[in-house]
C-alpha cells in the first residue's frame, strides 16, 4: 500500500518520496511556521486530526532501545563526520576553552550537588553571560557545540551543548538580550537532578523496564530540590528545572502540566534537551545532522511547544552556520559562506572538492535558487587532507 506523505509536504498521492522532495518538503514547513501566524489558525487547518506516533523524547535514557525515525519511517541519516571545534581551528580561537571553562565549572557545581556542599553558582553566572555574548558574536560556539566528536561526552559536556543550543532558540525568539543569561544558566544546571541516580544509570544499552523509565521520571523533583537550596531569589531556576519535561499538551513529566503553566524558559531549555540529544550520539543510536533534527522535532513535537518556541529552534539553530562544511548529494564537499534567512537549508556555497576529491577554486552554489542539489551530510577537515 503507498505511504501517505505527511500534510505539510502539500500533496497526499503515494508513491517513492525523492531525497530532494523531501527536503523540499522541510523548508516547505519552514516557511510555512516563520509566516506571521501567532494563533495557529494555519497550522491548526493543515494539521491531520490526530498527532503523530512516537514523540521525540529529551532523556537519552527514555528513549533507550527504541531508534528514532524520521517522519515516513524514514530513518535517521547518521553523523560519519562532524565538525571540527571552531576553537581548535587556526582564526578562531577561545571557543573550545570557553566550552571547556563551562565544562569544568559544571563539574564543579554538580560535585557540589552530590555531595550536599553549598552550590557554587557564582562560578557558573559570568560564564553564562560569556556564553550569551559568543552566540551573539557568531556561529563558532553552535559549530563547537555541533562538531564535538562522535564520544558519547561527559552529562556536563551534554549540559553545555543544551545551553548553547537554548541560547540560540531564545535569540530565535527575539528574547531580549538582558534575558537570555537566565536562559543560559537554567539550561546548564536543568539536570541536576540527576546526581541522585548512580552515574551510569542513563547510559545502559539496553532498554530500560518500566519501573526503571519512572525512577527516570523522578529526576526534575530532585532538581528542584537541590536548586531550592539556593534560597527565594532562585525559585525561578527550581521552578525551569522542575519543568523542563512538562510539555504544553499536558503529555510531559513530573507532573503534567500544560500551556501557560509552564514558563518559557522551560520549554525553550526542554526543546533544546530534544535538539541536543538528536544531534549527538548515545549508547544505543547515531545522531542524525541538524536538519534532520529540526524536521523530527516539527513532526513529533508540534503539540509540545508552543509555536513561538517552535519558531525560535527554527530560526536560531536550523540553518548551517557559515564556515560550517558540508557534503552535497552530488558527492560534492563545500564551505557555507552565506546563510539564507528565507531557506534557512539552502545557503550559499563555495564548492571545495568536486565528486573526484579534486580541488575546486572559484565555483559558488545558491542552493535556494539550485533545486538539484542539496546537502546531505556535514563534512570534517580531516576528511580532506
Amino acid at each position: 500500500m503507498p505511504r501517505r506523505r505527511p500534510w505539510w509536504t502539500g500533496a497526499s498521492s503515494g508513491g517513492p518520496w525523492r531525497p530532494f522532495e523531501k527536503e523540499d518538503a522541510i523548508v516547505r514547513l519552514i516557511d510555512l511556521i516563520r509566516s506571521p501566524d501567532p494563533g495557529g489558525e494555519e497550522l491548526a487547518k493543515r494539521a491531520p486530526a490526530s498527532p503523530p506516533a512516537g514523540p521525540a523524547s529529551s532523556d537519552s535514557a527514555a528513549d533507550n532501545g527504541r531508534e528514532r525515525t524520521l517522519p515516513g519511517g524514514a530513518p535517521p541519516v547518521p553523523i560519519a563526520a562532524r565538525a571540527t571545534p571552531p576553537g581548535d581551528s587556526p582564526g578562531r580561537p577561545g571557543v573550545a576553552e570557553l566550552l571547556r571553562e563551562l565544562g569544568a565549572a559544571l563539574n564543579g557545581f554538580l560535585e557540589a550537588a552530590r555531595a550536599n556542599r553549598p552550590l557554587p553558582l557564582a562560578s557558573l553566572e559570568p560564564l553564562a553571560s560569556r556564553l550569551v555574548d559568543g552566540l551573539a558574536a557568531g556561529d563558532d560556539l553552535a559549530m563547537g557545540a555541533l562538531g564535538a566528536g562522535e564520544g558519547q561526552g561527559s552529562f556536563a559536556t551534554h549540559c553545555v551543548h543544551v545551553a548553547v543550543f537554548a541560547v540560540r532558540i531564545a535569540a530565535g525568539m527575539d528574547l531580549p538580550r538582558t534575558e537570555q543569561p537566565k536562559v543560559a544558566l537554567a539550561a546548564l544546571v536543568h539536570d541536576v537532578g540527576m546526581v541522585r541516580f548512580p552515574p551510569d544509570f542513563a547510559q545502559v544499552e539496553r532498554s530500560f523496564t518500566a519501573r526503571e523509565r519512572e525512577e527516570l521520571k523522578r529526576h526534575p523533583d530532585e532538581s528542584y530540590k537541590i536548586l531550592s537550596t539556593l534560597g527565594p531569589a532562585y525559585k525561578w531556576l527550581a521552578d525551569v528545572a522542575h519543568q523542563e519535561h512538562e510539555r504544553d499538551d499536558g503529555s510531559g513529566y513530573p507532573r503534567g502540566l500544560s500551556g501557560d503553566q509552564i514558563v518559557e524558559t522551560a520549554r525553550i531549555v526542554g526543546l533544546a534537551d530534544i535538539y541536543e540529544s538528536l544531534t549527538h550520539p548515545r549508547p544505543h543510536r547515531k545522531a542524525v545532522i541538524p536538519f534532520d533534527a529540526v524536521r523530527q522535532i516539527l513532526a513529533t513535537e508540534r503539540r509540545g511547544f508552543s509555536e513561538r518556541v517552535l519558531k525560535g529552534l527554527i530560526t536560531g539553530l536550523s540553518a548551517f552556520p557559515v564556515g560550517s562544511l558540508v557534503r552535497l548529494n552530488t558527492r560534492e564537499v563545500a564551505r557555507v559562506v552565506t546563510s539564507n534567512p528565507a531557506f534557512a537549508l539552502r545557503p550559499v556555497l563555495e564548492v571545495l572538492f568536486d565528486a573526484a576529491g579534486d580541488r575546486v577554486q572559484g565555483r559558488r552554489i545558491d542552493l535556494a535558487k539550485n533545486g538539484l542539489q542539496y546537502i546531505v551530510d556535514l563534512a570534517t577537515v580531516q576528511e580532506l587532507l
